[in-house]
C-alpha cells in the first residue's frame, strides 16, 4: 500500500469519525427538541383547558330569583314520623349569557335547637300543625 493510499484512508477515517460525532450531536439535539416539544404540548393542553373554563364561566347562565308564588305546605304525621310537603313556583330571570336548561330548585329543612332528641322535636312540631 502506497503512502498516498494511506493518507487517503487516514483522511477517510477522520471524516468518518467527524461524521459519526456530528451524527451523535444531531441525535442528542433532536432528542432534546422532541422533549421540549412534548413539554410545550402539555403546557398548551393546560392552557386550552383554562381557556375553556374561562369561556364557560363567561357564557354560563346566572339565575336570579325574582319571586316565589303558589306556596303551600301540607303535613302528614303518624306515630312513625312526619312528612312536610312544600310547593313553590319561583319566577326567575337569566342574567347570564348562556341558555339555562333543566332548571331545578331544591329546598332543605334544618332543625335548629332541636335538643337531644331531634326526631321527637319534629313529631311535636308536626302535631302542632295538625291541631291548627
Amino acid at each position: 500500500m502506497s503512502t498516498i493510499d494511506r493518507v487517503i484512508a487516514l483522511i477517510s477515517l477522520v471524516f468518518a469519525m467527524i461524521a459519526a460525532i456530528a451524527g451523535g450531536f444531531s441525535a442528542f439535539y433532536a432528542w432534546r427538541a422532541v422533549g421540549e416539544a412534548h413539554i410545550q404540548s402539555m403546557a398548551s393542553t393546560k392552557q386550552t383547558a383554562i381557556a375553556q373554563d374561562a369561556l364557560f364561566s363567561q357564557t354560563r347562565p346566572w339565575l336570579k330569583i325574582l319571586s316565589i308564588t303558589d306556596t303551600s305546605i301540607s303535613i302528614y304525621s303518624d306515630e312513625i314520623g312526619s312528612v312536610f310537603k312544600f310547593n313553590a313556583h319561583p319566577a326567575y330571570k337569566n342574567l347570564g349569557l348562556g341558555l339555562a336548561e333543566d332548571v331545578q330548585f331544591f329546598a332543605k329543612i334544618y332543625v335548629i335547637g332541636a335538643g337531644p332528641d331531634p326526631r321527637q322535636a319534629c313529631k311535636n312540631f308536626a302535631k302542632n300543625f295538625d291541631s291548627e
